[in-house]
């Protein structure tokens, strides 16, 4: 799996995409390392593109992926996932049911213009764009 991600501080916007087979270990290891950066905490908006990542274990790996986020992530926010497929967008659905962080809200949609709206940016699809095309690469 690969880890994009990059934070907008003017806009409390942590945007992150994951790519390929689901890695929960990765997955792990990223928000180990995301914590000891100066913006955690601070992103009270997140953006999760989650239109490139492949579950091939199914539900395994979505309970697995919880476990982490309960772990490490304790502050309010919400959380929109970009989704395309019906399978992402189950799996995606069952996540926010198994995250009940009384803090934070999820939402899913299909469009960048949804997410825009659901997170309350004050930028356009076309601003967005240009920021997902600027993530760097998560790297052990």
């Amino acid at each position: 799996m690969k880890i994009e991600y990059g934070f907008i501080e003017e806009h409390e916007l942590l945007i992150h995409r994951y790519i390929g087979n689901a890695d929960p270990v990765l997955f792990d290891a990223f928000l180990s390392e995301a914590r000891k950066k100066d913006f955690w905490g601070k992103q009270k908006r997140l953006l999760t593109d989650v239109r490139e990542i492949i579950f091939p274990n199914g539900s395994a790996d979505l309970f697995k992926f919880a476990e982490v986020t309960r772990k490490y992530v304790n502050f309010s926010y919400i959380n929109v996932h970009l989704v395309d497929k019906p399978l992402v967008t189950a799996l995606v659905h069952l996540y926010h049911d198994l995250n009940a962080n009384p803090g934070a809200g999820y939402v899913y949609c299909s469009t960048i213009e949804h997410a825009i709206e659901n997170l309350a940016l004050e930028l356009s699809v076309r601003q967005v764009e240009d920021y997902m095309n600027k993530l760097q690469e998560f790297r052990i």
